[in-house]
């Protein structure tokens, strides 16, 4: 229609990571019940589904309402440290033993069109992280919530075929974290 767009995506990912952990507490008395002098890395592959209506502002501008959910799996030596840490203190939790998670939220955002080939998007997303997706549809939580509330803000740029965009990630109670991502867009 003349005034109202609408805009899908499907995207697929795929990471590689390390995490360092530091044992705060004493020689003689120390946090972790294992080891943690070495990093542990972690890898996984997660995919990603969105649409949004688009309302039309101006000739340059568009108001996307939509959606936007995903699935991730990860795994690697930091999700089996997470296992034996659990299984030998009942202080740690494992939120994620299964190494699925997942994500829905409802998105908002305003794209730009500076000129033909070039657009910016601003884009916040609040939503929900589901940390342990089989515990969250069999309802075993075990000594946590399976639901964090998140809120994501994003920037992004297309140039082209070309796209890049950053986003600050904060899940409330938890932690907060930024992620960049290039693609290229195909249709």
């Amino acid at each position: 229609m003349e005034d109202r767009l609408f805009d899908g995506h499907l995207a697929l990912s795929s990471w590689y990571g390390r995490a360092h952990l530091e044992d705060h507490g004493y020689g003689d008395a120390p946090q972790y019940p294992i080891s943690v002098s070495q990093p542990f890395s972690f890898y996984g592959a997660s995919a990603q589904i969105g649409g949004a209506m688009g309302i039309k502002l101006n000739s340059n501008s568009v108001l996307d309402l939509g959606f936007r959910c995903g699935a991730a799996y990860e795994d690697g030596p930091y999700r089996a440290f997470r296992a034996k840490a659990t299984a030998r203190s009942r202080d740690i939790v494992d939120c994620c033993p299964s190494g699925w998670s997942g994500n829905f939220g409802i998105e908002t955002a305003l794209i730009y069109s500076a000129r033909k080939n070039l657009d910016f998007r601003f884009g916040i997303l609040p939503g929900m992280l589901f940390t342990d997706l089989p515990s969250y549809f069999g309802g075993k939580w075990e000594g946590f919530s399976p639901l964090t509330p998140t809120i994501q803000s994003s920037i992004a740029v297309r140039y082209e075929k070309m796209f890049f965009s950053i986003a600050l990630i904060t899940a409330f109670l938890s932690n907060s974290g930024l992620s960049c991502a290039f693609g290229y867009v195909l249709f």
